[in-house]
């Protein structure tokens, strides 16, 4: 499948990501494996949040966690920086509460667009060539895990307990961190009474 950012497609999503203030600049390049500075300067250079910064959150549970949101449709636009040390790990990019329905399926040219509005069409193209591994249910709803030539992906579709509103998840993780998100939701389908398992 061929996807260019430049597609033809209608509705307000794709109204808000041609909008002069997000594609004013093409992406920068930072990605699971890089450092938390080049992930800096991807989101100030990045069409979904240009100009932005992402700061650490002050968590003893995720270490080394980063994260920057912004308005969006309605809702919010977020992404979580994840990883250890100075290394980025996983990236999510997530959408809570937005007018419009969001799908981050990879035959869905909305959710290409916004992929490539924060990581570039090379990885939005990566991912729609991707190969689909598996569908695993997790506490919050179902994982579904697709493997690139260049990274490993995951998207989901929950509903928040407390507003009712939808909440949309792509995640872009190194091999290492995709096989054990991977490995730890089949673990908790199968095991889930064990203690690392509870409250997910």
């Amino acid at each position: 499948m061929k996807f260019s950012i430049f597609a033809s497609v209608s509705g307000s999503l794709v109204a808000l990501v041609f909008s002069p203030f997000l594609v004013a600049k093409s992406p920068a390049k930072a990605l699971p494996g890089q450092t938390f500075q080049q992930a800096q300067q991807m989101v100030q250079g990045s069409r979904l949040f240009q100009g932005m910064s992402i700061f650490e959150e002050d968590s003893e549970y995720f270490p080394g966690y980063y994260t920057v949101s912004r308005s969006f449709d309605g809702g919010e636009a977020v992404l979580y920086v994840l990883g250890e040390g100075n290394t980025v790990g996983s990236e999510t990019l997530q959408f809570r509460y937005p007018n419009s329905r969001i799908s981050f399926d990879r035959e869905s040219e909305n959710g290409l667009l916004l992929i490539a509005s924060l990581w570039g069409e090379d990885i939005a193209q990566d991912y729609a060539n991707s190969r689909y591994t598996d569908e695993i249910q997790g506490g919050l709803g179902i994982n579904h895990y697709y493997l690139g030539e260049r990274y490993g992906y995951r998207r989901s579709t929950h509903t928040d307990s407390y507003s009712g509103g939808s909440i949309y998840d792509f995640t872009v993780m190194d091999f290492s961190n995709w096989e054990e998100s991977r490995s730890g939701d089949r673990f908790c389908l199968a095991n889930p009474n064990a203690n690392e398992c509870l409250g997910l």
